[in-house]
Formats: C-alpha cells, sequence, structure tokens
C-alpha cells in the first residue's frame, strides 16, 4: 500500500461534506436532482473519482521514477478519467470498455513482445488477457471485492511468470480510498476463515 497525499483536499472534503451542494455547483442542477435519487452511490462514486484525481500528481511520478529503473509495469484504474491521463502523460496503450476484443490482443503481443514497451493501462475490470512480461502491477482505483483485486494482479502473475510479483495500490490518505481497502480485507479475511 502506497499512502498519497491528494492535490485536491479542499474539493474532496467540499464533496464530502455536501456531495449535491458540491454537484449543483460543479455540474449542474440535473446532476444534482439525480443524484438526490441515489445519493449513497453517487457520493461513493464521486468521492472514489475525486480521490483518484488528487493523487494522480503523486502516481505520475512514482510511474516515472518505476519506469526509469527498466521494468515493465501493468497499471489499473476504473475512470477513462485516469486511464487518459496515463495515456496523455505516458504514450502507453490502454485496453478498456471501448477498446474491442479484436483490438486487444495486438496491444497485448505488443506489451509482451516488445522491449520498448514498458507500461499498459488497464480498466480494473479487464478480464482473459495475460501479461507476464512484467512482474509488477499498480492501482490507481480499488475494485470493492478481493477477487477484483486478485484478478488485476493476476495479469502478471500466471503460468510463464519466472520473477516474483509485486502488487501496488495507491491508497489516498484520509479519502474513501483507505475506507475501502479496509473493506477488501475484510472481505479477504472472511473468504479466508470460510474456504479453511
Amino acid at each position: 500500500i502506497v499512502p498519497v497525499e491528494i492535490s485536491n483536499r479542499v474539493e474532496y472534503d467540499r464533496a464530502q461534506a455536501d456531495l449535491i451542494r458540491w454537484l449543483q455547483e460543479t455540474k449542474g442542477a440535473a446532476k444534482a436532482d439525480a443524484a438526490r435519487r441515489a445519493e449513497q452511490l453517487v457520493r461513493i462514486n464521486s468521492l472514489k473519482q475525486l480521490a483518484a484525481r488528487g493523487k494522480m500528481a503523486a502516481v505520475l511520478e512514482w510511474v516515472e521514477d518505476f519506469l526509469a529503473g527498466g521494468s515493465k509495469l501493468v497499471i489499473a484504474a476504473w475512470h477513462h478519467e485516469i486511464l487518459d491521463l496515463l495515456v496523455s502523460k505516458f504514450g502507453c496503450k490502454k485496453i478498456d470498455g471501448t477498446v474491442p476484443p479484436v483490438n486487444r490482443q495486438p496491444i497485448v503481443d505488443d506489451f509482451q513482445n516488445n522491449e520498448k514497451t514498458k507500461l499498459i493501462a488497464l480498466q480494473l475490470k479487464v478480464i482473459g488477457i495475460t501479461l507476464t512480461a512484467a512482474s509488477n502491477v499498480a492501482c490507481i482505483e480499488l475494485g470493492w471485492n478481493p477477487p477484483t483485486m486478485d484478478q488485476l494482479e493476476d495479469r502478471c502473475h500466471r503460468i510463464g511468470q519466472t520473477d516474483s510479483g509485486r502488487a501496488w495500490w495507491f491508497i489516498g490518505r484520509k479519502t474513501i480510498d483507505e475506507d475501502i481497502a479496509q473493506l477488501i480485507d475484510k472481505k479477504r479475511k472472511l473468504i479466508d476463515a470460510v474456504a479453511d
């Protein structure tokens, strides 16, 4: 776990304190009215997205430093905005829900076989691909349960992987990220207890 300070603390705290007012001010009346009908879900998603945005300066710096070491990295996020920031900054390819299955394999093949391709960005729930050219995976936005996180890590840690793997989770300090990480941990303990 890599705790990071978020750069948009004031905006995050405003949204956390009164989401409907924040939406009214930043997104307009229609978004605020729709949010009232599903306030808790909108609150959670908005806070997750704000936390992710706030972590990006620290994440981009970390990725830059990591890539300077010459190793390959798989990095994942949930929101398209976050993936697009990675693509814009590093010129890497991404695989998300907008990439048709037929177009995914060439991206995977390039990452797997091209020494110059050091980074690939994935939407968190992308399944069915193998990226064993990397032994490191980083996650900017957490999923809701251990299997989602395990599935992400398993992109790199499959049969054929010869290196030990490492997973990095970026957690915004004093944000919903900490709550989600604790929830994942509690669920993992429950799953482990049932499996034992």
